[in-house]
């Protein structure tokens, strides 16, 4: 299990983002309430 991923959000979807860590994607599903709490696209974020 993953417990924590710190990266810069790539692109950002109504359930969903794409989040780069160190040249990986990963795509991270997100409630409503978290996507909302989340920074633009370019930002950095950890989740």
């Amino acid at each position: 299990m993953i417990g924590k991923l710190s990266g810069r959000i790539d692109y950002r979807s109504d359930d969903h983002i794409l989040l780069d860590v160190r040249g990986v994607g990963y795509m991270i599903y997100c409630s409503d309430r978290t996507l909302a709490a989340l920074p633009s696209v370019g930002e950095a974020v950890a989740l």
